[in-house]
């Protein structure tokens, strides 16, 4: 069932176009990397949803006991529905990540992206970036054809507010060249 978590940062947004990391476009997929606050309360609501699907997965015997995606990814390890950042402190710096986690969503298909009143937010608009705020909708679902486990579906993405840009984005003209120079100076 598809459930909406509220009021998190979105990381690495490809919600316009789908991206390839093998370069495989068959294989490209619309994403992007949601970052949750610790006690937040969201990832109680995933936990519900994921303890649901695993009991459904169980039950009808699509996936085995091991088979099962851990919820939280153990260190080391390339499966698990959040990513705690705490315990990578290098690949996830502690000035935007502390205390919090990171879930990961695709889809095949184009999510829906809106604004805050509902309206279609474009990739002209440039109002998706990493560190808008969001509120984002998704489904888990079990997964046993190519691996086995279960994933997280992106179905759409409401802007909510602008957030602080990750990753420092292009320094401003006055930061690259400094003040402007006379004109005097060379006449």
């Amino acid at each position: 069932m598809p459930i909406t978590i509220k009021n998190v940062t979105l990381s690495y947004p490809s919600l316009f176009k789908p991206t390839a990391f093998d370069g495989n476009m068959d294989q490209a997929k619309y994403s992007t990397d949601i970052i949750i606050k610790k006690g937040s309360g969201e990832e109680s609501q995933i936990q519900a949803e994921y303890d649901a699907v695993a009991k459904k997965a169980l039950d009808e015997k699509k996936l085995t006991k091991s088979q099962l995606t851990p919820f939280i990814r153990p260190i080391g390890s390339t499966k698990g529905i959040l990513i705690d950042c705490d315990d990578d402190p290098d690949r996830y710096p502690p000035e935007i990540y502390e205390g919090c986690y990171i879930l990961r969503a695709k889809s095949k298909t184009k999510p829906v992206v809106v604004d805050r009143r509902n309206g279609a937010i474009s990739e002209d608009d440039n109002a998706i970036y990493g560190g808008v705020i969001a509120n984002v909708n998704i489904n888990l679902y079990a997964y046993n054809k190519i691996g086995t486990g279960i994933a997280v579906g992106l179905n759409g993405v409401q802007k909510v507010a602008d957030g602080e840009p990750l990753g420092g984005g292009r320094p401003s003209v006055g930061q690259m060249f400094g003040e402007p120079e006379d004109d005097d100076m060379f006449n």
